[in-house]
């Protein structure tokens, strides 16, 4: 076994043993000279087959082998030399005691060009994934990638070669106030949040546009609690979940006597987040009466309650909330233009989970720890074949979708791991569902090859989706609900955008879905 080691293979290669002091190969300064790959591992075995690679042999390139004990000098030559792809050995022999401190270490070192392998034997800590998942660019299974030197070339090789080059933001990026936070791993959403920051404190309309599921209410609490209204109250009102003979008093209150029913006197939501902040979900499905109405009020913080002559004044900042952009419903007059100019001060598009890799696993491990807190269930370990499942499921339902299936895998779990057959099939099988996916020329050809641009490509493919799934269910809503893994309310609003439903059917669905 190695201890406190370093060997060198490549380049300025020695016949140096393995107990050979670590400081006789440090460069100037007494930090490590250049090497293009290092690799950490308890394992003779590992480390020889690394030693013998071609790529690392030949007059090119070079290696460092290193044992644990010898991760302080790992550090160095990741925050100030240069870019260098580090392959950790995570398997069994690796201790959890071992682990941490590095992967501790590595997250907090600089955004750097540098990448991550990390090799695994099928199963892995939680604490350990939850922490590697922030870090990591792909993974080495001993079995496969392993099992000879020919194999292990060929999976480190597009690594070594800037082939696939590391597109995830180290340690993340957040936005939180109070227990409201917003973390990411996708450089496309940075500029969505560092513009939330600027503007939070400010009181401006908002309009955030995004799939179901997306987040966009657990951003618009996050804006209250940043803004200087925090000490106000934060409402939402759910829109398209109101009938539509409602709407009005749930927004603005009615007086006693204002209908059959109305014992008493009723406050809105305006009224009721005076002061703070009223989140509108779901207003591409208010209609134009509400439309004309919720104008006068943004405009001019006036309105009436329901059955009153009286007007009253709300100082509630909105935040507006839709599943479709609004300006393709002002095209289709099916939504007011003056009211859509007014709410359009400040948009904002949330990213669908799909577009969001690098989020996937750091968010799905988090619910795990969450939820296991919360109903005292304990879970140690996680199978990689269950993180890879994760990793490659589509997810229509987004961060919404995501949550209810891990806290189901939770659930369902034997014992205290965590494995494929946890998950619903249609996750066990994403796979399967990606390689139907690559097979269809629209995905897999790109948008050189297509007059369509990629939001009409997604659009039709998803189309394509709903109608297959209603077709396998006999075109029951509420089993196709269940089999994608999104609500009945949902699926029928994804089938009124993509124009499945006739009006005259829609109108029919609308009212039986908010019954």
């Amino acid at each position: 076994m190695l201890s406190s080691g370093v060997r060198l293979a490549g380049k300025n290669r020695q016949s140096t043993p393995a107990s050979f002091s670590s400081q006789s190969h440090l460069g100037k300064s007494g930090m490590i000279a250049d090497r293009s790959l290092v690799v950490v591992s308890h394992s003779e075995k590992l480390l020889a087959q690394f030693e013998s690679l071609e790529v690392v042999s030949s007059e090119s390139e070079s290696a460092l082998l290193l044992s644990p004990a010898d991760m302080p000098l790992v550090s160095q030559k990741l925050e100030f030399e240069s870019p260098v792809l580090l392959v950790l050995d995570l398997r069994p022999q690796f201790r959890a005691q071992d682990l941490v401190p590095i992967l501790e270490l590595l997250d907090e070192l600089p955004n750097a060009d540098w990448k991550l392998l990390a090799v695994t034997s099928g199963v892995i800590s939680l604490k350990i994934a939850a922490m590697l998942s922030r870090l990591v660019d792909g993974y080495l299974d001993e079995r496969q990638d392993c099992s000879n030197v020919e194999r292990l070339e060929a999976a480190i090789l597009p690594y070594l070669n800037d082939e696939r080059s590391s597109t995830r933001i180290r340690g993340g990026f957040s936005l939180q106030a109070g227990d409201v936070e917003l973390c990411t791993y996708t450089p496309a959403m940075i500029p969505l949040l560092e513009q939330l920051s600027k503007i939070a404190r400010h009181d401006v309309t908002l309009m955030l546009i995004g799939e179901t599921g997306t987040g966009k209410t657990t951003l618009a609490k996050l804006m209250h609690r940043m803004s200087r209204r925090k000490e106000g109250t934060f409402h939402t009102v759910a829109c398209g979940a109101l009938p539509k003979d409602l709407i009005e008093s749930e927004l603005f209150g009615h007086a006693r006597g204002a209908f059959t029913g109305a014992e008493r006197s009723r406050i809105g939501r305006f009224e009721a987040a005076n002061g703070g902040t009223l989140l509108l979900d779901e207003i591409d499905l208010l209609g134009p009466s509400e439309q004309a109405k919720l104008l006068r009020v943004i405009e001019t913080g006036e309105y009436e309650k329901v059955g009153s002559t009286d007007t009253l004044h709300t100082s509630a900042r909105t935040i507006v909330a839709s599943n479709i952009a609004l300006d393709e419903l002002m095209d289709k007059e099916k939504f007011r233009a003056d009211l859509y100019y007014r709410l359009n001060v400040l948009q904002f598009r949330l990213l669908p989970l799909n577009e969001r890799p690098h989020d996937v696993l750091p968010l799905a491990l988090g619910f795990i720890e969450a939820f296991c807190e919360e109903h005292e269930i304990q879970i140690d370990y996680v199978r990689m074949d269950f993180l890879e499942a994760l990793q490659k499921y589509s997810w229509p339902g987004n961060l919404r979708e995501l949550k209810n299936q891990v806290a189901r895998a939770t659930m369902m779990a034997e014992g205290k791991e965590l494995r494929l057959c946890d998950l619903t099939p249609e996750v066990q099988n994403s796979e399967e569902s990606t390689k139907v996916a690559n097979s269809n020329p629209k995905l897999s050809t790109g948008i050189e090859d297509s007059n369509e641009t990629l939001a009409d490509q997604v659009a039709n493919n998803e189309r394509e989706i709903l109608l297959d799934a209603l077709k396998a269910n006999n075109f029951k809503r509420i089993e196709t609900a269940k089999s994608l893994g999104i609500s009945r309310v949902g699926l029928y609003k994804k089938m009124k955008k993509y124009e499945i439903l006739d009006d005259q059917q829609a109108s029919k669905d609308s009212t039986q879905s908010v019954a």
